[in-house]
């Protein structure tokens, strides 16, 4: 019994000097998240026309970075064969300008404010290494990707003014090709209801994909999603009349597919976002 009456006693003693030493410690509070990026990155005059646009659309445009701003999500690296080298700071400005004028002021301010993803890396090159049985056998070379939450473009170079009008041309549907996929990943923007519908992916093969309307066969996995970024990729680089006399046409569009899903694309987003990406294709 008295052990008892002892332990009783001792406990309130205990919790009232515990009582007393947390009193005395000062409050836990959260220290500030540290930004992952600021702006301006530099002190150039292209700083201050980034500064602004990021305050017009809140989309960060990055010349200094690390892989982790590409190749990373909560889990570790996506694909270890992709590489970006950061841009060449002698040609941001021209860089800027491109983008301007073949991506970013084709489009309505209302449209990018809803699908702008939260970065766009400036890159002089991206590469993914090609590999064979365990080697790098080559790399491949892209002047635009899409990722989770970034579009970039690879041509910050000196390469970039030498491009020819068809280099320009075939950028600018990449461009939008990586801009609609971060949208369309990301759920910011909606697809035609009835696109995938018209073609049966299961069936598809490098011998019909004209009898099915696709441009392009992708070894991976042929799908709605990736025959539309096609589109996207194919309208906004072409001009009307080329498609005309080319895509559309009856001697390539044997079973209309074509013509069916391109006029779906166009007058979908021309309804519900007003977006013509035809006008895109035609610049």
């Amino acid at each position: 019994m008295s052990g008892y009456v002892s332990v009783c006693i001792v406990f309130p003693a205990l919790l009232t000097l515990l009582t007393v030493a947390c009193q005395k410690e000062s409050a836990l509070t959260p220290s500030p998240a540290k930004p992952l990026y600021t702006l301006p990155q530099g002190n150039h005059s292209y700083d201050q026309s980034i500064l602004q646009f990021y305050q017009n659309y809140h989309s960060l445009i990055l010349y200094r970075y690390d892989s982790i701003a590409y190749n990373y999500n909560v889990t570790g690296p996506l694909n270890p064969d992709l590489a970006m080298t950061v841009a060449d700071t002698n040609y941001i400005s021209p860089a800027l300008d491109f983008l301007h004028a073949n991506w970013l002021d084709l489009y309505p301010s209302a449209f990018l404010q809803q699908t702008l993803p939260y970065k766009i890396l400036l890159s002089s090159q991206i590469s993914v290494a090609n590999i064979f049985f365990g080697q790098v056998r080559d790399y491949s070379y892209y002047p635009a990707m899409g990722g989770l939450n970034y579009v970039a473009f690879g041509l910050v170079n000196d390469s970039l003014q030498t491009l020819s009008a068809r280099q320009v041309d075939s950028t600018r549907g990449l461009l939008q090709q990586a801009f609609w996929q971060q949208a369309v990943q990301n759920k910011m923007i909606e697809r035609p209801g009835a696109f995938d519908s018209l073609t049966n992916y299961a069936q598809v093969d490098q011998t019909n994909l004209r009898q099915n309307g696709m441009f392009f066969y992708h070894p991976y996995g042929n799908n709605g999603v990736v025959d539309f970024l096609d589109y996207i990729r194919v309208i906004t680089s072409t001009d009307s009349t080329t498609m005309s006399n080319t895509w559309l046409s009856p001697a390539v569009d044997v079973n209309g597919l074509y013509a069916a899903k391109y006029n779906m694309i166009l007058d979908y987003y021309i309804q519900n976002y007003g977006v013509n990406l035809q006008a895109i294709g035609n610049k």
